[in-house]
């Protein structure tokens, strides 16, 4: 949409108090829903061409050139039991708030809501110390913000994304949040309203050229940025930290692992374009937009990600020479470690190996950023793999004996010192 922007946030600020009128846009129809949106962890309010796993039946009430998808997010399609199991996302907005719903049973887990609405944003959550899982981030979902609930927690907690790993935890009286779960109970969601100016603190003041349609708050995206709309995506994930996913929505690519230990990598998104209107240059971000007349949301398949030049793949662990992930100290025998580098790279590659508890707390720094060239493919240590330091003892980092239990293995690699770019998990028992 072709707009002029004046740059004071003090004008910004007087925009969104002003309940803006629906006028000739038709990116104007939906001005103002604070009246319809009660934020009580109910979605009754909600209009079916708001959910975005929307059923068949729905579709031919859509207006061109929205696509309708098919049934993508089943019932009772999670990895662990049917009461933790996510159910249905809902998305709309207005020119003061992006209004976000999910229905699920968390029955004794977490639900989290990922929101990526501009370039960048989270490569993985393994590294998070607000909210730390065993959860990746393909090149369709990189998040810029994320809610979490916890089952029975009344108000969900916001979270904004600064960098790849990094997020820092809102105050709660900036949004409006509630949820309603309750262990097995049905019908149960948690529910959101966020300001426009949280989420776009650059927004600027904007009026349509074209119609002379009131001014509305917009986000001008940076350059080579256009047309990135809102990409959203849900698990229900495991309470303790450091373990990953039990159900996600959209499906990933490669599913959700068996094991709970294992990274989760969260690489498709429900796609919802910001503008309806697509009059002009896809600049700016029309926040009056009605989402009834949005595209149906599109689930594509994950394209590679170019910025990422290798993977790190195949982790496995050895006990004297046999294939196992069970480490016994008092045998005198370590635990060994190989993994792939594909394709398989002739330059150096830096690692970094480190074991944690479930708490996600790290045990054991076993190298950091050790520089590694390709050795003889085919390797049991792997072509990259040194027998002498891909081994862990069974001991922290102060040398003392851990107890036992279940621990995580992890392996980071990058071109860069400081700079993994590929990591992967493996769940391993420790017996004395």
């Amino acid at each position: 949409m072709r707009a002029t922007a004046a740059n004071s946030s003090a004008a910004l600020r007087a925009a969104l108090a002003v309940v803006l009128v629906a006028g000739a846009a038709r990116a104007q129809s939906a001005a103002d829903l604070r009246a319809r949106m009660a934020i009580d962890g109910r979605t009754t309010e909600w209009t079916a061409v708001e959910a975005v796993f929307r059923d068949p039946q729905v579709c031919p009430g859509l207006e061109p050139p929205a696509v309708c998808p098919t049934d993508e997010e089943p019932d009772a399609d999670s990895r662990s039991s049917p009461l933790q199991d996510l159910r249905q996302l809902r998305v709309t907005w207005d020119a003061h708030n992006l209004y976000i719903a999910a229905e699920a049973r968390v029955d004794g887990a977490v639900l989290v809501v990922w929101l990526d609405y501009r370039p960048g944003g989270l490569r993985s959550a393994s590294t998070l110390d607000a909210f730390r899982r065993s959860l990746a981030f393909g090149p369709e979902m990189r998040p810029d913000a994320f809610l979490a609930v916890v089952d029975r927690q009344p108000v969900p907690e916001l979270y904004l994304v600064q960098g790849e790993e990094q997020a820092t935890r809102v105050a709660s009286d900036a949004f409006v949040g509630a949820a309603s779960f309750d262990a097995e109970a049905a019908d149960r969601a948690l529910e959101a309203a966020l300001p426009w100016t949280l989420l776009f603190p650059d927004a600027v003041l904007a009026v349509d050229s074209e119609t002379g349609a009131p001014p509305e708050p917009i986000f001008a995206l940076p350059p080579g940025a256009s047309g990135h709309g809102l990409r959203v995506a849900a698990a229900v994930v495991d309470a303790g930290p450091g373990l990953g996913a039990l159900d996600v929505a959209p499906d990933p690519v490669a599913g959700v692992p068996e094991d709970r230990r294992e990274v989760t990598v969260v690489d498709r998104a429900a796609f919802i374009d910001w503008d309806a209107s697509k009059s002009g240059p896809p600049d700016f971000v029309d926040f009056g937009a009605a989402v009834q007349t949005q595209s149906a949301p599109r689930f594509r398949p994950a394209p590679p990600d170019a910025a990422q030049p290798f993977q790190l793949t195949n982790l496995r662990t050895f006990v004297g020479g046999a294939p196992s992930r069970l480490l016994v100290p008092d045998a005198g025998l370590d635990l060994a470690f190989a993994f792939d580098i594909e394709p398989l790279t002739t330059g150096v590659v830096y690692l970094t190996a480190s074991v944690y508890s479930l708490r996600g707390d790290r045990v054991a720094e076993l190298y950091r950023d050790a520089p590694r060239s390709a050795g003889s493919p085919g390797s049991p240590f792997g072509s990259f793999g040194d027998a002498a330091r891909d081994r862990w003892d069974g001991r922290d980092a102060a040398g003392r004996p851990v107890p036992g239990g279940v621990y995580v293995l992890h392996v980071a690699a990058g071109t860069a010192p400081g700079a993994p770019t590929a990591s992967e998990r493996r769940g391993i028992t420790v017996v004395r």
